[in-house]
Order: C-alpha cells, then sequence, then structure tokens
C-alpha cells in the first residue's frame, strides 16, 4: 500500500453548470465529484442497462409525509472511463432511507430495493434492462423502517428481502416462487425493545448451507446474530458487545479462515469493532480500531490486492473516509484518512472505471454531489493536484525557492506554528522539501529578494507574537528566523516599494485596525515600523501605485466599516488616509488590478455579508468615484467570497479575476472565475469546486506553459488546490514510436482538460490506437467553452511479418529434426540458438521453441514451434538360459509389448529351437515399431551345446590353512548348486571343512542337460605356538633359561633371546616380551609372554 501516513485530501473541480461558453480554463484532472442525488444517505451500484459499465443508485432523504409519487430514488448512468451522465430522478415515495440492487423478478436486468421512512413500506423498483424503471411496487413494513438486506433465505435460488427500522423488528419478505418478484411478508420477528437497530447484512456465518442475518444495535451497542433455517425463519442466537452507537455492519473472510467474520462501526465512540468467526458461527470478543469522528457507514474490500480484506468507514462530522489496511489474521493497521466533502453518509466499493482496480463512492447529505475516489490498486486514490500541508493552514505564496526556475510555494499552518515549503518540479508537481518554524500562530507570509542577493526569501507574521519571522535564502538553504515587531495580532502581510529605494518594504494589516510598514534596509533587515489607523476591522490589505507617482501604496478591506480605505505614500516615510471608498457589507477579499488598461489599478472587492463582487474604477489619479459607472457589482449565486485574485486566466491580454468563496464552514468552497473586457467589466465565466473553508487564492505560473495557475489554501481540509490552466493548447504524446507493427498499439495520452474529444470520437484523456491516421485531440471547460485543438500525432502501421516453419515436430528420442523458418529477414531463436533460419534440433524431452522474426521495417512476429519427444517402445522379452543342449526343447519368447518379431538363429515366430540353432553361441534379437514410428530393438545370447550344461567354477588352490578367510564360489552357468564339507551356498569356508582332503562339487541342470563339475583340496591344520621353560620374574644375575617349544621347528626373539635360551643379564632390567612363530605346511601361528628382570639389591655397607 502507498504510505498514506499523512491525512490526503481529495481536490475536487467541480462541474460548472453555465449557459455561456466559458473561456477562463483550468485542468479537472481530478475532476471526480459528479452531479448526484441531494440529501442522500445510501448509494447502491450496477450494470442496470446492461452495458458493461456499472451505473448507480442514491436515495435522497427528504419527504415529511408519506407521498408515494415523489421522485427520490436518483439513477446516475456510468460513461465508459471516469464520467457519469446527469442524475435522473426516478418515482420511489418519500424519504428514501436505504437502496439496494438486485434480480428481484429473475429476468436478467437489476432492479431496485428501496424503503420509506415515512409510510413504513418496502418498495421494489423493476428496471427495464436499459436504464428505465417501473412504478415502485410497495410493501408494508415495521414502522420507521433505516436498513435492509438483500440475500436467498430459504434456498429457492430467488432473492429475499429484510428489513429493520425504529420498530425494533425484523420483517422478512420471501420471494413468491409461483410469481417470481412478488414479495410475500412473513410475520415480524421481535428483537427488543429499546434495540434501535441501523444495520443489516446476510452470510452464512455457522457455514451450515443457510444464510443468516446479523445487526448492528444504536442503542444497546451491540450486534445481533439471527441464525437461518434455510426456509425464511431466523432466530437470534447470539448478543455481541462493540461500541456506542453501532451504526453500521458488514461482513467478509477478515482473516483468511474461511468464515465469514464481521465489522461494526459506532459513531458515539468513534471507532470501529473487529469480530472474528470461530468458525462455528460464534465470534470473539471485539477489537477496537480507532476511526473519524461519527462514523455511519462502513465497507470491506481488499483494496490494495495483497489478499487481505481491508475496511473503509464513513465519518460524518469529519467529511472524510477512514481506511484501515488488513495486515493478515484479521488484524488492522491504524486508519488512514482520505477527506471526501458534503457530509458523506455511505458508500460502496467497484470498479467504477474499468481499470481493474476497485474504487470508491460516497453519497453526500449536502450538495448534489457524488464523489467518487479512483483506486491505483495499492490502497491509495487519486488525489490530483491536493497538497496536503499541516494543521489549519491560512495563507500561501509562490516564489522560486531552490534555483531551479520553477515556482515553488510556501504556506503558513496556523495551528502548527510552522512554515512548509514544497517544491515544484516544473510541471506544477509539488513535493514536501521542509518545514519552517515559525512564531505563535502564524497568519499569513510574503516572498520576495528582500537582501538582494537574487534569491527568493520568506516572511512570516505571526499573530499572537505580534512578531514577523525572516527567513533568508541561500541556494535553496533558509537561515534561522530573525524576528522583528510588527505590532499586535498581524493578520496579512505583503510586500513593496513605498519609498521607491529598490528594497522591499513590509506592509502589516493588524487586527487592532492599523497598518505598519516597515521600510527595508536592502540587506534583510527593517526599520521602526511606520503605522496608520484604519477603518474598522481590516481583514485584507492590498498594495500598488494607485496615483501612478511610482511609489507604493496600500488599501484596506474595512470589514466592520463596510469600504475599502485607501492609503497614499508620499515616497519618503508617510501615508496619507486618502479615501474611503463603500462597498458591499463585509468586504473580506482585496486585490488591486488594472482592469482597463489606464495604467492605475481597480479596487476589486470580495464582500462577503452581500455575497458580491465590487470593482472601483481608478480614475487615474488615486481617487475613486461615487458614481454608479465607476462601481461595478456582481452579485454572486456562491456565498462567502473571502479572497480574490488577478491575471489573465484565458491568455486574451486582458486581466480577469478569481474569487475563492468559502460557502458554509465545514463546506467544500468555489473558485468563481470572472473574465475581463479590458474597459473595466467582468463577466462570471467559470466555476471549480475546492476543499473545505478556502481562505486565500494566489496565482502565478506554476507549470511553465505561459498560462497563470492558481492556488487554493483550504483551512479546514489542511491542503493547498493547485489548479493549472489549460487556456494553453493541449499537447499530446505518445507512449513509444508513432510507427506501429501490424498488430501492435500506441497510446496517445493529452495533458488534463475537464472534457476530451479526439479526432476518433473518443472521450477519454488517453486513447489506444492501432490503426494509421492523424490523430488530435480537442479539450474543453468541464461545463463546455475552453475549446482548443492539440497537435496532431500521424500514426503509421508497417507491415509485421509472418512466419511460418517446415520439418518434422514428432520424434523419437534420441532422433534429431531440422526446422526451417521462414517470412522475415532476420531470426532469432530461443535457448541460444542463433540466428540462422535453419536449425538441427535434438531435444530430449517435449518441448516449444520460440522465433522472433524481424523484417525490414523492424516489425517483429513470435512464432511458437512446439517438438513432441516420443519415448521408444519396450523392446525387452522374456530371459533365457545362458546355456541350452542342442536336443533341449523349443523355448517360448514372450515379449514385454506385442507387436514386434524375433529374429536370430533358432527363432520362428515367437519360439527358440536349440536343435536348429545348432551347437555355438547365437544372439536372439527383439524389434518392435510403435505407432509414433519409434523403433527399439533387444537381445540376448545363448549357448547350444552338443551334450551337458558346463559345470565348472572358480579355480580353488590345492591347501588352505584352516584359519583362511571363506571363499566365493562362481560358476561359469548360474542356476546350479555347490555341495562338500565348508560350503555353504556358494561360499567355502575353511574353517568349516575337515582337516585333510575335501572335495567340492557343483551341479548344475539348464535348458534340457546336466553337468557337474567337482575340485579337491587340503585342509592344513594350525601349530601349536606354545613353549615352556620361561618364568615370570628373573633377577639380573639368574643364570640363563632354557625355552621348551611344543611343536619345535619354530624361532623365539625378544630381549636377551640366543637360540633356545633367554638370558635376563643381556635382557637388562624391565619388562620384555619373548616371541615364538612357528609354520607348519604354510600355516603360521605365534606365541608371545611377559617376563620380567629386577635389578640386584645394593649391598654395599659402610665402616
Amino acid at each position: 500500500m502507498r504510505d498514506l501516513s499523512k491525512i490526503i485530501i481529495v481536490l475536487f473541480l467541480g462541474m460548472a453548470q453555465f449557459a455561456i461558453t466559458q473561456t477562463t480554463c483550468f485542468q479537472a484532472d481530478n475532476n471526480y465529484v459528479f452531479e448526484g442525488g441531494s440529501s442522500t444517505k445510501s448509494i447502491a451500484y450496477g450494470d442496470f442497462n446492461n452495458d458493461g459499465v456499472l451505473d448507480v443508485v442514491m436515495g435522497n432523504t427528504t419527504g415529511a409525509s408519506a407521498n408515494p409519487s415523489l421522485q427520490r430514488l436518483i439513477y446516475i448512468e456510468g460513461n465508459s472511463g471516469r464520467s457519469y451522465a446527469l442524475p435522473i430522478n426516478q418515482t420511489s415515495g418519500e424519504r428514501v432511507m436505504d437502496v439496494e440492487a438486485g434480480d428481484i423478478n429473475g429476468d436478467g436486468d437489476l432492479d431496485v430495493v428501496l424503503i420509506n421512512f415515512i409510510s413504513n413500506k418496502v418498495s421494489v423498483v423493476f428496471g427495464n434492462g436499459d436504464g428505465t424503471f417501473q412504478t415502485p411496487v410497495s410493501y408494508t413494513s415495521g414502522f420507521g423502517p433505516n436498513s435492509l438486506e438483500i440475500a436467498d433465505f430459504n434456498n429457492d435460488s430467488h432473492l429475499d428481502v429484510a428489513v429493520i427500522g425504529n420498530g425494533n423488528e425484523l420483517n422478512i419478505f420471501l420471494n413468491d416462487p409461483g410469481n417470481v418478484g412478488t414479495l410475500l411478508p412473513q410475520p415480524s420477528i421481535g428483537l427488543g425493545g429499546g434495540t434501535s437497530p441501523s444495520g443489516i447484512v446476510s452470510a452464512d456465518f455457522d457455514n451450515d448451507g443457510n444464510i443468516d442475518l446479523a445487526t448492528s444495535n444504536s442503542a444497546l451497542g451491540n450486534a445481533f446474530i439471527l441464525k437461518g433455517d434455510g426456509s425464511g425463519n431466523f432466530t437470534n442466537v447470539a448478543t455481541i458487545t462493540t461500541g456506542l452507537g453501532s451504526a453500521d455492519i458488514a461482513a467478509d473472510d477478515l482473516n483468511g479462515n474461511g468464515s465469514t467474520d464481521l465489522v461494526v462501526v459506532n459513531e458515539d465512540a468513534n471507532n470501529l469493532s473487529v469480530l472474528l468467526n470461530n468458525g462455528s458461527g460464534t465470534f470473539s470478543s471485539a477489537v477496537n480500531y480507532s476511526v473519524g469522528t461519527k462514523p455511519t457507514a462502513v465497507q470491506i474490500a481488499d483494496l490494495d490486492a495483497d489478499g487481505n480484506n481491508d475496511i473503509v468507514c464513513i465519518n460524518v462530522f469529519d467529511n472524510s473516509m477512514s481506511i484501515l489496511e488488513g495486515t493478515g489474521g484479521g488484524s488492522f493497521a491504524s486508519q488512514n484518512v482520505i477527506q471526501s466533502f458534503g457530509t458523506p453518509e455511505d458508500l460502496v466499493i467497484a470498479d467504477f472505471d474499468g481499470d481493474g482496480y476497485l474504487d470508491i463512492a460516497n453519497a453526500s447529505s449536502i450538495g448534489a454531489q457524488m464523489p467518487v475516489f479512483y483506486g491505483f490498486g495499492d490502497g491509495s486514490f487519486d488525489i490530483g493536484k491536493a497538497i496536503p500541508v499541516g494543521n489549519s493552514p491560512r495563507d500561501v505564496a509562490i516564489g522560486d525557492f531552490d534555483g531551479d526556475g520553477n515556482n515553488d510555494f510556501v504556506n503558513v499552518n496556523f495551528n502548527d506554528n510552522t512554515a512548509s515549503i514544497f517544491l515544484n518540479n516544473g510541471a506544477g508537481d509539488y513535493s514536501f522539501s521542509l518545514n519552517l518554524t515559525t512564531g505563535a500562530n502564524p497568519s499569513s507570509v510574503t516572498v520576495g529578494d528582500f537582501n538582494g542577493d537574487g534569491q527568493d526569501d520568506i516572511i512570516v507574521s505571526n499573530y499572537t507574537d505580534g512578531t514577523a519571522s525572516v527567513y533568508l535564502n541561500s541556494g535553496g538553504v533558509f537561515s534561522s528566523p530573525t524576528t522583528i515587531n510588527v505590532n499586535a495580532n498581524p493578520l496579512k502581510i505583503k510586500k513593496g516599494d513605498f519609498n521607491s529605494d529598490n528594497n522591499l518594504d513590509l506592509f502589516v494589516l493588524n487586527e487592532a485596525d492599523q497598518v505598519s510598514v516597515l521600510p527595508g534596509n536592502g540587506a534583510g533587515g527593517f526599520l521602526t515600523p511606520i503605522t496608520s489607523s484604519t477603518n474598522s476591522t481590516p481583514r485584507d490589505i492590498a498594495v500598488g501605485d494607485i496615483d501612478n507617482d511610482g511609489d507604493d501604496d496600500f488599501a484596506i478591506a474595512a470589514f466592520g466599516a463596510n469600504n475599502v480605505q485607501t492609503f497614499k505614500s508620499d515616497g519618503i516615510s508617510t501615508f496619507t488616509a486618502a479615501q474611503s471608498v463603500n462597498t458591499g457589507s463585509g468586504p473580506s477579499g482585496l486585490i488591486m488590478a488594472d482592469l482597463n488598461s489606464n495604467g492605475t489599478p481597480e479596487l476589486i472587492v470580495a464582500c462577503e455579508s452581500t455575497n458580491q463582487l465590487n470593482v472601483k474604477i481608478n480614475g487615474g489619479s488615486g481617487l475613486f468615484s461615487p458614481l454608479p459607472a465607476f462601481n461595478k457589482v456582481y452579485p454572486t449565486t456562491e456565498a462567502d467570497p473571502v479572497s480574490v485574485t488577478a491575471g489573465d486566466f484565458n491568455g486574451d491580454g486582458f486581466i480577469d479575476v478569481a474569487v475563492a468563496h468559502r460557502i458554509s464552514t465545514g463546506s467544500t468552497g468555489n473558485v468563481v472565475l470572472y473574465v475581463g473586457d479590458n474597459a473595466g467589466n467582468l463577466t462570471k465565466d467559470n466555476k471549480y469546486v475546492t476543499g473545505l473553508n478556502p481562505v486565500a487564492i494566489v496565482t502565478g505560473f506554476l507549470d511553465n506553459n505561459t498560462s497563470l495557475d492558481l492556488a487554493v489554501v483550504n483551512e479546514l481540509s489542511d491542503y493547498v488546490s493547485i489548479m493549472l490552466s489549460s487556456s494553453s493548447s493541449p499537447v499530446i504524446t505518445a507512449s513509444g514510436s508513432p510507427t506501429i507493427c501490424g498488430s501492435g498499439s500506441v497510446t496517445l495520452t493529452s495533458t488534463a482538460a475537464g472534457q476530451y474529444l479526439w479526432s476518433n470520437g473518443a472521450t477519454s484523456q488517453s486513447i489506444t490506437v492501432s490503426t494509421a491516421g492523424a490523430y488530435s485531440v480537442t479539450t474543453t471547460a468541464p461545463g463546455g467553452g475552453c475549446s482548443a485543438t492539440s497537435n496532431i500525432i500521424n500514426v503509421t502501421v508497417q507491415p509485421s511479418p509472418t512466419l511460418t516453419f517446415t520439418g518434422n515436430t514428432n520424434l523419437c528420442i534420441g532422433n534429431s529434426t531440422s526446422i526451417t523458418v521462414s517470412g522475415a529477414d532476420n531470426y532469432q531463436w530461443s535457448d541460444g540458438l542463433g540466428t540462422a533460419a535453419t536449425q538441427n534440433l535434438t531435444p530430449t524431452a517435449n518441448k516449444t521453441y520460440q522465433v522472433v522474426g524481424t523484417n525490414a521495417n523492424g516489425c517483429t512476429d513470435t512464432l511458437e514451434i512446439p517438438i513432441t519427444v516420443n519415448p521408444l517402445p519396450d523392446a525387452s522379452f522374456n530371459s533365457l538360459a545362458s546355456q541350452y543342449c542342442e536336443a533341449a526343447g523349443v523355448v517360448n519368447l514372450v515379449p514385454t509389448t506385442s507387436g514386434g518379431t524375433f529374429s536370430g538363429p533358432g527363432t520362428s515366430g515367437t519360439t527358440f529351437d536349440p536343435s536348429i540353432a545348432g551347437v555355438g553361441t547365437h544372439t536372439i534379437i527383439y524389434s518392435i515399431t510403435d505407432g509414433n514410428g519409434c523403433v527399439n530393438t533387444s537381445s540376448q545370447s545363448v549357448q547350444v551345446t552338443a551334450g551337458g550344461v558346463d559345470a565348472t567354477f572358480t579355480t580353488l588352490n590345492a591347501q588352505y590353512c584352516e584359519d583362511d578367510a571363506p571363499i566365493t564360489l562362481v560358476p561359469v552357468n548360474s542356476g546350479g548348486t555347490f555341495s562338500g564339507d565348508g560350503v555353504s551356498g556358494n561360499v567355502f569356508d575353511p574353517d568349516d571343512a575337515n582337516i585333510g582332503t575335501n572335495t567340492i562339487t557343483y551341479s548344475i541342470t539348464s535348458g534340457g542337460c546336466s553337468g557337474t563339475s567337482s575340485q579337491t583340496v587340503t585342509i592344513n591344520e594350525v601349530p601349536d605356538p606354545d613353549f615352556n621353560g620361561l618364568n615370570n620374574e628373573y633377577c639380573l644375575n639368574d643364570a640363563a633359561a632354557t625355552l621348551v617349544p611344543d611343536v619345535s621347528g619354530g624361532t623365539f626373539s625378544g630381549p636377551g633371546i640366543s637360540g633356545l635360551n633367554f638370558d635376563p643379564s643381556v635382557a637388562g632390567v624391565g619388562t620384555h616380551s619373548v616371541v615364538y612363530n612357528i609354520t607348519v605346511n604354510g600355516c603360521t601361528d605365534s606365541k608371545t609372554k611377559t617376563v620380567t628382570v629386577t635389578p640386584l639389591p645394593d649391598a654395599t655397607f659402610a665402616g
């Protein structure tokens, strides 16, 4: 999932609805707030016109009394891509509290089921399959129905309906199997007094094959599990504690164990409860996760395609959605927040734009709007040019902070005590750079080269401190702030040069009805403030040369005095209050701009209380006449204009005006564009929706396309809206070479705009083409107008080669094949085979070779050549004896696989006759060919003898000692038996034979012949090596001892040994070994004895 650790806000560039053609055009690349139904509380989706594109239905909750003729069902037909047709109101009855989609009558077309809160009805609106609907068919429900569910409750393959409401009961409507589409009310099921059920969901919780129900119960802060019996009856079997104000419930497998779990949102606890199913329909205790304020609706889906379901809930008071990413095992990460608008009440999740990724659509109770959040498939959503900033942003200024030639921006965050710097990549895409620490509650910011080094510096006014923080720029690195006094409670800070010294000065608007002007010294420092008193409750300040004398003057919007007050500079050190110009009530925003090209600026005032834009025409000397011709009033249908900026927004060379409207606190605002005629007149031109509570708007060149863009500060949304101008012609680019091959394609993409019309009739921002032609796109503003045509890209289609091959592709293992490809100029084989057209292939198993052929145009074709490698047939046959007598009978030959032929002397069909083969050694061969043409052979050798069988075996020695190792007996022809003393199987062991002469015999019968052979061996006894005459111990001076062996003829060895004698004096003191070795008839043995020679005692004496 993408990192959503910061609150993500969606920039809603709304749909303008004007009769005139717009000329001020701004990119609507995130224009995903579509016209929907007002006061909607529920939403459902489906393909109601069978065009393969998802549509939407919404329920409007207005209607104070029962009225079946009211149109409170809104149908919004989806177009391909990211666009929708205008809403169509359908007859529904009053106050639709919930809607669901399903094929109730089984005709293959989706229908809508809804509930009417006042009249206590559940109604079926049958769809005709073309996006039109029939008159509702209604049934009486319990009191105050508020939520419904559709499923097959009685296993008859027809959809049934369940309804809950303020009557604390469950109503089941079974589909009539004899008249499908007709609902049969069942006896109501009481849920208990004071329950206040608020949400309902169906699933087979206990895995018994029957649909069960679960409800969230607002008053009790719990959920009920109602077990279904498969016939449409339900029994409350469990109560699970959740949280205060349980508002909605959703079901899906959250931990991957195959059982359906539950999620409940608790609107009074501002959290949601995860209830994991133990597998039998019982649930573990709730695990709670914090979400936004007043969550009222919840859905489950795998938004990031990681195999773990995620949770999305609506937070009404926050105007937001909380997304909790599933981490596996039924656990979830902390919430990520996406800002919605219009007080969202319900949501659905589906792939609305057909890109394979899940999107989210909201139903909003304020404003006829339907925001759609288009997913990227990784858990994040398209946020366009909305830049999340700090807490409660109040102002923004534009400058090139890193010296790359691109306009960056800095905004002040009132509650964070920071100024956030965002760097521009040159295309109007901004990335966070750093936060500057400010004084207490920064209120405004200005940018300019205050120390004359050619780099943009930043100065921030701090409301609570009564100071300004000066940050000097050195190569994109900002100094620690220098703090200067600007008097109490500064609201706005601007720059200008009031004394023509070419050093930038500061103009600070203070809340206590004054302006402080600080002369700049050109080195980043400022002199003592020059203070001027103003009219009551100043809200904004504008700086400019209103009298064309070369010195900057200023004007303030006095909210409490309902006027604009001008101050003229004497060019040295003094300002004079020149004029108070009456305006509409509550002037809040002010800008100076030359609307008639007379060299002096007009005063353009946004009057918040009277909802109007005032233009005060400059008489040329800085005086503003009260006559009507010099006072232009433009009433606005949009409420609360609070900030204004000016520039040539449509590229006609004349100054236009952009106004930010707050509309109401907590609501999304508007930016309204007015085009100038260079005669001081303005015409309302276009409108866009921004974030919550816009408080400031500025203009600048943000994407380097020579058209002025806008930046809007949205205080309650905590983001800055970057609105890029589309006044210039769109530019289309190709994803690759526009010269394509054969069946190839290339994607052409336009720069962002409100609407697109390609030369081939397509209406999306990007098109993929595969046919030759000259392609261009004409773009218009969201509400029409601003038409501009792009460059032309000529797409050329070159013929691709078509590869074919010749050669055998059916081989026997071990064989080769020669394959030749043709149809191209160059070839590249897989498996490193090279580039030759012909290849000799010897695969050892089934294999597919790939050849890529390229022609002179560089176009390719890929050919796959599958080679089948067949195994050889089994050619083995029954084992023959190694030897047959010539007179033996006929032997049958039995192959493992029949169908082959035997050959060789004496063979006939499947027999071998030794008498025909004759005496000698012969080879019998079996050959077989299978159905694949694969051939295999096997052979055996046999010997035919005139008489008996050769019974000879391993030649033995004439003599063996009785302790020699056993000898393996190996016959020439196996299959016989050995006999004789010392024989066991085919082993002769001398130790088991008799001492003396032994006869070993081998007898064999084979092929009808017999044979016997014998060998005689002598086994000799091993001689006894023992001897006598040696004591265990001798003194050193003892006489020599004579040794007497039991068997004479051997030899003694060891210390002190001479012949048959042992001499202690020669052996010396110590322990010695005396060994006797004897060999008789080649058999040897030895005997060792130990003797100790002791030293003589010491016989010396003294005296």
